[in-house]
């Protein structure tokens, strides 16, 4: 039941990460393609994280998920 538990904290803690990452990019580009959403979906946390860092520096979609 603990590790029931501690699975759903990861999950509720990724789909968190992958929510305020595509926020992030639709706020600053606009847009964001079905393309890009299904990346953020199947990345990492590590991934969502080192992204989510590039995201205000960027000046395209193309350089925050570079």
């Amino acid at each position: 039941m603990e590790q029931g538990k501690q699975e759903g904290k990861q999950e509720g803690k990724q789909e968190g990460k992958q929510e305020l990452l595509l926020d992030l990019l639709l706020e600053k580009f606009g847009s964001v393609p079905l393309a890009v959403t299904e990346r953020v979906h199947a990345a990492s946390g590590e991934q969502l994280d080192r992204w989510a860092r590039r995201v205000l520096p960027s000046n395209s979609l193309e350089d925050a998920l570079g």
